[in-house]
């Protein structure tokens, strides 16, 4: 029986890593050649969650002691599974003082998703650290160049594609309107370029639209003046953290993903899933989960002006529109189904048993 560890650093919001790690865990569940067993920075939601699932779980504090506290519980694992700064840092540390084999999963760009004083700390404890992580684990083709321009050799790099459950609701949500509704979800900071959104949405022609937007995050102040000062208050709509994504998107006659980088896309191919047709950015991995014109389209940038013209061109033809949504819903089914993801992830797990 394989011990692995996986290091969770939390998050105010929850995002990738976190559904990342609760399907893994439930994928995993009746696997009898794996013991998995989660550490968390803090005490964060997904410690309960994991629990409800019969898995072992332990939390340490975001501290210098944190850490020390970690040596002497990590040193009969067979492997420790990092993914973000802080599970980087605290499990990295772990392996090296326990001589316990690390693999990174590698979710992100982190040059666009920190700033400042906290992308100079990624960096310098990166390169610290980062012969520690015998393994990536790049969740895109796009995240595993990014990984090889950093410095990373290729024959440690394995890219696997998240796979996503998807549930259709028991009840879809009823428009109280004919409006036709654009939606997007994704937590509200500089890297999903919602200012763009909202200004692309400023300039369409069709006024019988609405904007809603799902997600939380530093950028709300920002985008409400936005709103305000383009006087779009009773079109746009920030929604907030939501529980019942499936039943939003079925309310939903359009899907647009407008971010500067995307490490996989995993709202995108939720919204695929659904049945909505897609517009998105070239960014990040986008491209790779999207065949342009056929499974949705492909902006030819990510500002207003490269965004308006395939929105309007989906809001005039609905022939379109239907075959991107039938053509979409069959490729995520295929490309990015849970039991694929699972039966990877299993594999890389069990190497060196």
């Amino acid at each position: 029986m394989k011990r692995v560890l996986f290091v969770y650093g939390g998050a105010k919001n929850r995002g990738g890593i976190y559904t990342y790690l609760l399907e893994l865990f439930l994928g995993l569940k009746n696997e009898r050649g794996l013991s998995l067993e989660l550490s968390s920075v803090s005490n964060w939601p997904l410690i309960d969650k994991v629990e409800g699932l019969g898995y072992p779980t332990w939390t340490v504090k975001k501290t210098i002691g944190g850490i020390i506290s970690g040596l002497k519980k990590t040193n009969d694992y067979d492997l420790i599974v990092t993914m973000g700064m802080v599970s980087n840092i605290f499990g990295r540390i772990w392996g090296s003082y326990n001589r316990v084999p690390v693999y990174t999963v590698v979710h992100s760009d982190w040059h666009t998703d920190y700033k400042g004083f906290r992308l100079f700390l990624f960096w310098v404890t990166d390169r610290m650290l980062r012969t520690a992580t015998k393994k990536y684990i790049c969740v895109s083709e796009y995240l595993k160049n990014i990984t090889i321009a950093d410095g990373i050799s290729s024959d440690r790099i394995r890219v696997i594609h998240n796979g996503v459950r998807w549930s259709p609701p028991e009840k879809k949500k009823q428009k109280s309107s004919s409006q036709f509704i654009i939606g997007s979800v994704g937590r509200l900071h500089p890297v999903k370029n919602y200012q763009s959104l909202i200004e692309t949405f400023s300039r369409l022609a069709n006024k019988n639209i609405k904007l809603q937007i799902v997600g939380e995050g530093t950028e709300r102040k920002k985008l409400e003046e936005s709103i305000n000062n383009l006087r779009l208050e009773d079109y746009v709509e920030l929604m907030g953290q939501r529980k019942d994504i499936p039943r939003i998107l079925s309310g939903w006659d359009l899907y647009v993903q407008p971010s500067l980088s995307e490490g996989f896309g995993l709202a995108t191919v939720e919204a695929m899933l659904s049945g909505l047709p897609v517009v998105v950015t070239p960014g990040g991995s986008l491209p790779e989960i999207i065949r342009d014109g056929e499974t949705g389209i492909i902006a030819k940038g990510f500002k207003p002006s490269d965004l308006v013209a395939p929105i309007e061109e989906l809001l005039k033809d609905s022939e379109l529109r239907e075959k991107i949504s039938v053509s979409g819903q069959k490729y995520a089914q295929k490309e990015f189904s849970v039991e694929t993801w699972i039966s990877k992830m299993k594999n890389i797990l069990e190497e060196g048993n």
